[in-house]
């Protein structure tokens, strides 16, 4: 369909390459102690025209995407409720300059009833020394709700051998309107059992300055990633501690359980 799609818009087929659009469903449950368990779906849809344009990307999908999978997002432990339905569509344009990478998104969504606007620049690269990497990551995103913010990223990974990788994650996020500044530093630690089974344990420290900069969470987790049949069928199973200051810091558990079905 995608493909057919393609071809229409384009007028003709000039890349003779199989088209790499995606429609995942992703099935979310989440549960923490003391708390029920909630079962959140998601849908995406990765829309790719490489006949109209190579470095075009369309995305549809029901959640903020660029929130959730920004890395200080991505890695914090947030109850499931908290998560809003985000219904929108963007479009990605994707260019390679040398070394560094460049992604400029802007989206249009549904939420809370309301129509909303967002957009993001981001600047990634990666360099290597030895058994080292460093990721840089550069973003700068505007809402129209919530306004201007910046996202820097300094992680560094340490290859300890073909199947297992040691990182340092040192992240911050800032709000303009707010002038919220929220962190995350800590180490993860990678290991692949096989090319299709995986673990990845972290300890994250969460800090913010709201209203005084202080540590805020403490999470433990370790994530056991399988993708069953590849771009088929994947899951992740993560159990956590979480340490917060609201409950004295004292430990409580909680399992999340990703399921993805990917045509």
């Amino acid at each position: 369909m995608a493909t057919s799609l393609d071809k229409f818009l384009a007028g003709n087929q000039y890349v003779d390459q199989p088209n790499p659009s995606t429609l995942v469903i992703r099935n979310g449950f989440a549960w923490r102690e003391g708390d029920r368990v909630h079962y959140r779906p998601r849908l995406g849809i990765n829309l790719r025209l490489p006949n109209v344009l190579k470095k075009l990307r369309l995305k549809i999908t029901t959640y903020d995407e660029d929130a959730e999978e920004r890395g200080i997002n991505k890695y914090r432990a947030r109850p499931e409720e908290i998560v809003e339905e985000d219904y929108g569509i963007g479009i990605d344009f994707i260019e390679q300059l040398g070394q560094f990478s460049t992604r400029f998104r802007p989206r249009v969504e549904l939420r809370r009833g309301k129509i909303e606007t967002s957009g993001i620049f981001a600047i990634t690269s990666s360099a290597n020394s030895g058994m080292l990497t460093f990721s840089p990551e550069l973003q700068i995103f505007a809402r129209s709700d919530t306004g201007l913010g910046q996202f820097l990223g300094l992680n560094v990974d340490l290859a300890l051998d073909h199947s297992s990788q040691l990182s340092l994650i040192t992240e911050a996020q800032y709000n303009v309107p707010t002038q919220l500044l929220s962190t995350n530093n800590g180490f993860r630690f990678h290991f692949n059992f096989s090319d299709k089974f995986s673990q990845l344990s972290s300890l994250i420290f969460e800090a913010d300055n709201d209203p005084k900069y202080r540590l805020k969470r403490t999470v433990v987790k370790s994530s056991f990633v399988h993708r069953v049949f590849v771009n088929a069928l994947h899951y992740r199973l993560t159990p956590y501690v979480l340490y917060e200051k609201p409950t004295g810091f004292k430990p409580v558990v909680g399992v999340d359980l990703m399921v993805e079905l990917i045509f």
